[in-house]
C-alpha cells in the first residue's frame, strides 16, 4: 500500500516536498502553460524545534518561464506576499479541497473564528491559472502537512492572535500597528492565501 510521507509545515521536508511539486509541473508542461510568477509566504512565532532564524518559516517559488526556484527565504519582489502567524497558516495548511470557493470560505471561517481576522494578510494576487496551479499545491501537501506537535506552543499562538484580534476590533490606541491588506472574512476572504493558501484578490 503507498503511504505519503508526513511533513511539518515549512520545515525542510515540506519545502523539499513543495520543490518536487514544481519540478514534477515543469517537466510535464503546467509551469509553461501558466507563465512567469513569483510567491513568498512568511510567518511568525514558529515553534522552536523547527531552529528558524529569528523563529519566522519563510518560503518562495520563483518561475521565470523557463526554469523555477523554490526555496527558503523571502522575495520582496514576489507577485504574491502571505505573511502573518505560523499557526493560523498552518491551520489553513491542513485544508483540502480549497478549489471550491465554499470550501475556501470555510477554511476561512475557521482560521478567522481561531485565531482572530488579522492573523494572516495577504499582499499582491495572481492571474487565475496560477492560482489554480497554486490549488493543487496546497491540497497535494494540505494531505500531508501534520499538526504543531508541541502542544504549549499551539495553545499559545492560538490564544494570542485570537486576543490580539479581539483588541483591534474595539479601537486600538497603539500607533505602531502591523500593516494589513486583505484579511480572512466571513465572505471568503482574500482568493489565494496560504498553504497554505492561494491568490488572485477578490
Amino acid at each position: 500500500m503507498f503511504a505519503f510521507h508526513q511533513l511539518e509545515f515549512l520545515s525542510d521536508d515540506w519545502i523539499a516536498a513543495a520543490r518536487d511539486f514544481f519540478e514534477r509541473a515543469q517537466s510535464d508542461g503546467r509551469l509553461a502553460a501558466v507563465g512567469p510568477f513569483a510567491v513568498c509566504e512568511r510567518f511568525d512565532n514558529a515553534p522552536l524545534h523547527l531552529a528558524l532564524a529569528d523563529d519566522r518559516a519563510t518560503w518562495f517559488v520563483r518561475f521565470d518561464g523557463s526554469s523555477v526556484e523554490v526555496g527558503r527565504g523571502v522575495d520582496d519582489q514576489a507577485d504574491l506576499l502571505v505573511e502573518g502567524d505560523y499557526q493560523a497558516a498552518l491551520a489553513a495548511a491542513q485544508w483540502v479541497g480549497i478549489g471550491s470557493t465554499a470550501a475556501r470560505a470555510a477554511m476561512w471561517r475557521e482560521v478567522s473564528h481561531l485565531h482572530g481576522s488579522e492573523a494572516l494578510r495577504v499582499s499582491g494576487e495572481l492571474r487565475p491559472e496560477v492560482d489554480a496551479l497554486l490549488v493543487q499545491l496546497h491540497d497535494t501537501l494540505g494531505r500531508r502537512t501534520v499538526e504543531n506537535p508541541d502542544l504549549a506552543h499551539r495553545a499559545r499562538r492560538q490564544a494570542s492572535t485570537a486576543t490580539w484580534s479581539k483588541w483591534r476590533s474595539r479601537g486600538s490606541p497603539c500607533s505602531n500597528e502591523p500593516s494589513r491588506t486583505n484579511s480572512p472574512t466571513s465572505s471568503g476572504g482574500p482568493h489565494w492565501r496560504c498553504w497554505s493558501i492561494t491568490a488572485s484578490t477578490h
